[in-house]
């Protein structure tokens, strides 16, 4: 039975304040109720304010067997009870604001498209609250922010509960509003089976792009696989204009080149004939290297990418590249800070590879022409 932390036995029912047996409180009632910061459900399941919950639906008891995506998912926004002096019971109630799944958002936005969400996709209604019973819950998740523009995004994988949006029921409207991000003007489909979309990680584009988009757009250029490599790892997330990766080494003003002032493909292709970049690559860790110089991607065809794909890793990776070409050394927790200390995912997870395709194309963002 559910119980308050350090708190009297809990019978999951009272008759105080007037309220029946089982009886969800009204609005007045809950403010008359004693207020707690958690609650247990069997032997050690703890529940606190503040956290998001999987909730039984409808119809299901405690035991039954459904996917974990079926679950409604809620966030703990109160804990009260009413307290019974007589048999020194609480009966206990958790106030809970909702996510909204696909279906649920239909039934408000008749225009919404289910179709264009995950499985595991959840909208959070700020509206929308309702009195639980503790019995009802399941356990302790996490809903990661989905951000299209995030080039820190963290890892969010396919079996994970995201967001990219709330819900205002009486609007009736998503927010933000959504905002295509490539040149076809279609959101991302996380579980299309034939999406890839590349992202250009530039701060001035930060933008992804269906991979058959830019490959009709013809925003791609023919090149060897170690040249590919070298331009990828030029893409930097924190430059604005393009560079060679050789004007990140120092070197006396004497002997400094005027490469800043090339074009991208002039600047990333004599990367590919300079030595100097060569010998710092070679000194580096040759699986840090490999992630940095892949393209960032995302889609249902990089399965080991989940839905939110390698963006945060190779970002990482590339950072410390640079770190390194400018002559700060390697961290030895280096792996750490690619992947995170604590993650799902391992270095080769990071390496693109795509259903049914042995080689990726060369693709250039159609806006900044840089390599992704």
């Amino acid at each position: 039975m559910p119980r308050l932390k350090g708190s009297k036995r809990s019978k999951g029912k009272s008759q105080k304040s007037g309220a029946d047996e089982f009886s969800v409180p009204t609005e007045e009632q809950w403010e008359e109720m004693k207020t707690y910061s958690s609650f247990i459900v069997g032997e050690d399941n703890e529940f606190m304010r503040g956290q998001i919950a999987t909730v039984l639906p409808n119809g299901h008891s405690p035991g039954s067997d459904i996917q974990q995506h079926e679950y409604w998912v809620g966030k703990i926004k109160g804990i009260r009870a009413f307290e019974n002096a007589e048999d020194d019971t609480n009966d206990v109630w958790v106030k809970v604001q909702w996510y909204y799944d696909a279906k649920d958002v239909a039934g408000v936005i008749k225009s919404f498209d289910t179709k264009s969400t995950g499985k595991y996709e959840r909208f959070l209604s700020s509206e929308h609250h309702d009195f639980v019973n503790p019995e009802a819950f399941n356990e302790i998740v996490t809903v990661t922010d989905l951000r299209d523009e995030d080039p820190e995004q963290p890892y969010i994988g396919n079996d994970q509960f995201y967001m990219r949006y709330a819900i205002e029921r009486q609007a009736r409207r998503l927010k933000p509003k959504p905002e295509n991000t490539c040149i076809c003007h279609k959101p991302y489909v996380p579980h299309d089976e034939t999406t890839v979309m590349h992202f250009c990680p530039r701060p001035t584009c930060r933008k992804w792009f269906h991979q058959v988009c830019l490959i009709n757009n013809k925003s791609a250029k023919s090149c060897s696989q170690q040249a590919r490599g070298l331009r990828l790892l030029a893409t930097s997330p924190d430059d604005e204009e393009p560079e060679s990766l050789h004007d990140k080494i120092p070197m006396p003003p004497s002997k400094r080149t005027r490469r800043a002032s090339l074009q991208y493909e002039k600047a990333a292709e004599s990367d590919e004939t300079d030595s100097a970049v060569s010998f710092a690559l070679a000194a580096m860790p040759i699986r840090l290297v490999f992630v940095a110089q892949q393209p960032i991607v995302r889609g249902a065809s990089y399965e080991k990418g989940g839905v939110s794909g390698n963006v945060k890793a190779v970002v990482a990776a590339r950072r410390l590249v640079y770190n390194s070409l400018a002559g700060k050394g390697i961290p030895e927790d280096w792996e750490d800070m690619v992947l995170g200390q604590i993650s799902p995912i391992t270095l080769d997870d990071c390496l693109v590879k795509i259903k049914r395709k042995r080689v990726l194309p060369s693709l250039l963002c159609p806006d900044c022409h840089s390599a992704i």
